[in-house]
């Protein structure tokens, strides 16, 4: 919801559960500190040995004058012990508040393309609890009041028994039933079956907790609306790199797609302080004929510079702009000013291919870009005659995190791995230096030729390149290589 958005970026400590979704963690302020209070099925990071721990743990900090965040998956008051939890600050005079959540037990079926009410199949549900509270009990919980579709959680491990308990209540051996692990994660599965069926299924599929056990006529309509399972990319892990100023809009339609998203920023890109060249190429701007600019970022930082030169775009009359891609020409227009030219093919040699046939000889232009950039499109222009000038805006360097982050990543494998600049392969292959070879493992998907060469300089693997140098072409990319393996797949 927006109020725990809200609460979150306000938050000092959040302690967490298990099932809380790395992307929301994202949200959190910077200052945040996140206490893991988990339990994980294998003991593993377990922070916290009881509830009463947890509880304690709350008062403490709220005591000490903390914003806190008590943030748990789903809904926190539905199965979750949310209630005891502020039963507990209560009793310690501790104010609170309770921000609901959308439970699994709708959030998992919906993504399963199962609606647990439906004009046609059910008017009524009951959500029960598959956990057995008492050591001695033999038996699960039904509800008192028969209800179209029942939905319990936590049931996994007493799965043959609640099937038992069902039928020997009236439930029929052909009523639908299903399980959906993982509801709304990239690695969702369900199985679809019957209670005659739905043990051995979970068996032989192997479906482990966490999962949400659906029974009743609505698992039929799954046939006709299942969605989620459907997307191109579920399922798949991929590694963002670009720079954090730009990774979000590749990121989000990534995940749209279903894929398992991983963010490590390969680069920060940082202004360099106008130097005496720099001053002298801004004065120059009202005698040039072209100014040539090779990245979004190279707009902003450029838009940059004349502001904090006391200049703005009326420096630019009579000048001719050329963007080296659509994305940078966008990003031109985007401060009200008239892109003259775009090549076909977004690179610089692209750029030198398709330049208009005008008379360019004696032209003066200036290009700028990167420090380290590239010098093809100069060297490129000063044979037609130019006289050229490159250059650096700003510099591409590795952030300070970037290889301790990326080496843990690495040790689970990757699907698809994005590369969209030669900068963030070779920040790659720097922090990876020792890794056992793990940078000749990684599968790139490259944005365009110049960083698919950079990646095999390295020694790197391309396992797909896009046909137009964007981030929407890199994505169009993936999508056809996943559909690809899945047709195989089937064949």
């Amino acid at each position: 919801t927006l109020k725990a958005l809200e609460v979150l970026q306000q938050a000092e400590v959040i302690l967490v559960d298990r099932l809380v979704s790395k992307y929301i963690l994202e949200r959190a302020a910077d200052k945040a500190k996140v206490v893991y209070a988990g339990k994980a099925p294998d003991g593993a990071r377990q922070s916290f040995k009881t509830q009463q721990n947890i509880n304690a743990k709350l008062i403490e900090l709220a005591q000490q004058g903390k914003r806190v965040v008590r943030l748990k998956g789903g809904d926190p008051i539905l199965f979750g012990r949310g209630a005891e939890e502020a039963q507990a600050l209560a009793k310690a005079k501790i104010p609170f508040e309770i921000i609901p959540g959308i439970s699994s037990a709708i959030a998992a079926p919906a993504y399963a393309g199962i609606p647990i009410t439906h004009r046609d199949h059910a008017s009524s549900f009951a959500v029960v609890t598959g956990h057995e509270r008492l050591k001695d009990s033999d038996s699960v919980t039904l509800p008192e009041v028969k209800a179209d579709t029942l939905v319990y959680l936590m049931a996994v491990k007493t799965l043959p028994r609640v099937v038992k308990q069902l039928q020997s209540h009236g439930w029929l051996a052909k009523t639908p039933a299903a399980l959906v692990q993982w509801g709304t994660c990239p690695w969702q599965r369900t199985v679809v079956a019957t209670l005659a069926t739905i043990v051995e299924k979970a068996k032989e599929a192997k479906i482990t907790a966490p999962a949400v056990l659906v029974v009743g006529d609505v698992v039929k309509v799954r046939k006709e609306i299942a969605w989620f399972e459907k997307l191109p990319l579920l399922g798949k892990r991929i590694l963002v790199t670009r720079p954090a100023q730009s990774h979000s809009q590749l990121r989000d339609q990534l995940m749209a797609l279903g894929a398992d998203v991983d963010h490590v920023p390969a680069i920060e890109l940082a202004g360099l302080k106008p130097d005496k060249t720099l001053r002298n190429a801004v004065a120059s701007l009202p005698n040039t004929d072209w100014i040539f600019l090779t990245s979004p970022e190279g707009v902003r930082f450029f838009v940059e510079l004349l502001r904090r030169l006391r200049r703005d775009v009326r420096s630019l009359a009579g000048c001719h702009i050329g963007a080296v891609g659509r994305k940078t020409a966008d990003a031109v227009a985007a401060y009200g000013l008239h892109v003259d030219f775009v090549p076909r093919s977004f690179s610089h040699e692209g750029m030198l291919s398709d330049l208009p046939k005008r008379s360019l000889a004696g032209k003066k232009a200036l290009i700028f870009a990167a420090k380290r950039s590239r010098t093809v499109l100069a060297k490129g222009l000063k044979t037609k005659g130019m006289l050229v000038e490159q250059l650096a805006l700003y510099d591409t360097v590795m952030p300070k995190t970037f290889k301790t982050h990326i080496v843990d990543l690495v040790q689970e494998p990757f699907d698809l791995v994005s590369a969209t600049s030669s900068s963030c392969v070779e920040h790659l292959y720097e922090a990876l230096k020792g890794s056992r070879g793990k940078f000749k493992k990684l599968p790139f998907a490259s944005i365009g030729p110049v960083t698919s060469a950079t990646i095999r300089e390295l020694g790197g693997q391309v396992i797909l390149e896009a046909k137009e140098s964007t981030a929407e072409g890199l994505l169009q990319a993936m999508i056809q290589h996943a559909n690809k393996r899945k047709a195989k797949q089937k064949s």
